[in-house]
């Protein structure tokens, strides 16, 4: 038996309007989420606007949160996604090398796609 997830009751409140409650996760997860995108960014600049992004786009989507995960996962979800279109850009589109050494195991079937 998992242990349910305390911030929920906050999400729940953030749903209907409340900014006390968002209020209350900024306070909470602020420094994991600008701590997270400075990691992933490298400056402080970016990495304030992620935060900032990521708990709009929480406050925006409250109402529409399953509960499949932790507040605190779904908040670090939502900052990574919005770091890699930051740098996504700046780095040019991602292709594979065009000569990769071949494995030894077979991960075919493997991806979950």
């Amino acid at each position: 038996m998992s242990n349910p997830d305390p911030d929920l009751v906050w999400i729940e409140r953030c749903a209907v309007g409340d900014e006390r409650a968002m209020r209350y996760l900024v306070e909470r997860y602020q420094g994991l989420i600008f701590g997270l995108s400075r990691r992933y960014l490298g400056n402080s600049e970016d990495a304030e606007e992620v935060a900032v992004s990521t708990f709009l786009k929480l406050w925006k989507s409250a109402a529409t949160f399953r509960g499949d995960c932790s507040v605190r996962a779904h908040l670090c979800r939502i900052a990574l996604n919005l770091c890699l279109a930051v740098i996504a850009p700046s780095q040019g589109p991602f292709r594979f090398p065009a000569h990769r050494p071949k494995s030894r195991h077979n991960w075919s079937g493997f991806l979950l796609l």
